[in-house]
């Protein structure tokens, strides 16, 4: 989705928020699928740490028979790697996401310098080799709300690195001090690590943590020029099995906007084991899809000039005389339908579906004689939800259709909804449908599944607890090209 030119439409300030832990929209990860998300970037923190550059180090040790012996390491470098384990947990104490590598068992290089200081003089030099065994990397990161721009960030809380033990070969030196110095540098270059890998891996953490949080789009485009703003402004929760991004926002069309509301209770937690789950209130669903709707996509004039056959056919009293009483005496003359949405869309979340009303008057105009009569008409779809050609979001797939058409008043008398009329509407509200369809067919009107990307969902299931929408799926990682 491209949203540069959302960005330049609007400006938002934290303002227009409302801060609050109960928002009506919520996305919950268990520790499973929390493992799965960690695993399309861990190999990013892996790999920087291959590349850190570790400074150089040097010390002496007290050898018996042998005196002091000093020593230097240089240019250590981390190469090959194979990651043995990941497990992400959640510690709701502490509010940490903690991510677990361990037997990720990288090999390594160095250059060394060795000497004995007491007569007889030794020195040694040359290259090292090694490989690591029981390495593990334990992040601990708490996600929040950054206080400024109300995006999620990150602060890496600790990042250590152990090792259990390293196979150490020296190559270059011939003395008998060799072997002495394989044993100093196996525990000097483990410390080394130790010490130098929790600071390189808090900055790669950190690196590579927030360039997956920055994909947390703030703008998500619904509709042509309509927005849903859906930055997290209330709260991460941290529970044993999972953590969970409650949001509120503001929704957009052009340069009007209509913050989400607050609700008096939270939404859930979680209703059953899939990895992904998302709770989105009624509310915020009316006033996602509500927002363009309100502000022009459900109002305008239908003209006869303009229609399309199927319905231009009725757009002259002749075909409504012999039905309606109040027509028969008025001249031949082409109609205008001029409709106005009293008020935006409604949603309701009903035990077995998802219900959007369009509730709009329908003024009657004749050529010659202006106005003939006010109709009330409503229409109402059902929608499901299915996933969208891409990772970032669930589809709104609009089903059924059903009117109602009642007469609100009258100036030409008797003015009954009968055969004509009813046709002629259900043509309109068939156009409204395949206006919702094409939405859908384009990929534009959805809930988005922010944080989560790169994967693929399985076993979508959406859910209704009025007054709220459950979705919930289970995902993998997308597989690269070599994996295929």
């Amino acid at each position: 989705m491209n949203h540069a030119n959302l960005l330049s439409q609007t400006t938002v300030t934290a303002d227009e928020f409302t801060n609050n832990a109960n928002g009506p929209y919520k996305v919950a990860i268990t520790t499973e699928g929390l493992t799965k998300w960690s695993s399309t970037f861990v190999d990013q923190i892996l790999d920087g740490m291959a590349q850190s550059k570790f400074p150089p180090i040097s010390g002496w040790q007290q050898v018996a028979l042998v005196g002091n012996v000093t020593y230097t390491i240089s240019n250590l470098k981390l190469t090959s790697y194979t990651l043995g384990g990941l497990q992400a947990t959640t510690d709701p104490k502490t509010k940490e996401l903690v991510i677990v590598m361990s037997d990720f068992n990288p090999d390594a290089t160095f250059d060394y310098v060795g000497d004995k200081v007491s007569f007889p003089h030794v020195h040694e030099a040359g290259t090292g080799s090694g490989s690591l065994k029981g390495a593990t990397l334990t992040v601990r990161v708490n996600i929040h709300p950054d206080p400024v721009t109300l995006i999620p960030t990150e602060t890496v809380t600790s990042c250590l690195m152990s090792v259990k033990d390293m196979n150490v070969s020296l190559h270059g030196g011939a003395s008998w001090l060799i072997d002495m110095f394989v044993a100093i540098f196996k525990s000097t270059v483990i410390r080394m690590l130790e010490e130098q890998g929790s600071i390189q891996g808090t900055r790669i953490v950190k690196q590579v943590m927030h360039e997956q949080l920055s994909k947390w789009v703030p703008y998500y485009a619904f509709t042509n020029g309509d927005t849903w703003d859906e930055r997290l402004v209330g709260s991460v929760e941290y529970g044993d099995n999972f953590a969970a991004f409650t949001t509120a926002g503001v929704t957009r069309y052009m340069n009007q906007s209509a913050t989400l509301p607050g609700l008096s209770k939270a939404l859930p937690d979680l209703i059953n084991s899939k990895a992904l789950q998302i709770f989105i209130h009624e509310e915020a669903i009316d006033s996602m899809i509500g927002t363009g709707f309100r502000h022009g996509y459900y109002a305008g004039d239908a003209a006869k000039a303009t229609a399309a056959p199927s319905m231009a056919r009725f757009m002259n009293t002749d075909g409504w005389k012999s039905s309606i009483p109040g027509v028969r005496g008025l001249p031949s003359q082409d109609l205008t339908l001029h409709i106005n949405a009293n008020a935006k869309p409604y949603v309701k979340v009903f035990p077995a579906a998802l219900y959007v009303g369009f509730d709009t008057t329908v003024t009657v105009k004749g050529s010659i004689s202006g106005e003939l009569a006010t109709l009330n008409w409503g229409t109402g779809y059902s929608a499901s939800m299915t996933t969208g050609p891409s990772s970032d979001l669930f589809l709104f797939k609009f089903e059924s259709y059903n009117q109602t058409l009642s007469v609100a008043s009258s100036k030409v008398g008797d003015f009954a909804v009968t055969g004509p009329i009813t046709a002629m509407f259900k043509v309109l509200g068939k156009g409204v449908a395949n206006h919702l369809t094409a939405l859908y067919d384009g990929s534009t009107l959805g809930i988005p599944t922010p944080l989560i990307n790169n994967v693929e969902f399985s076993d979508v299931a959406t859910s209704y607890a009025p007054p709220v929408l459950q979705i919930t799926a289970n995902f993998e990682p997308k597989k690269s090209a070599d994996q295929i």
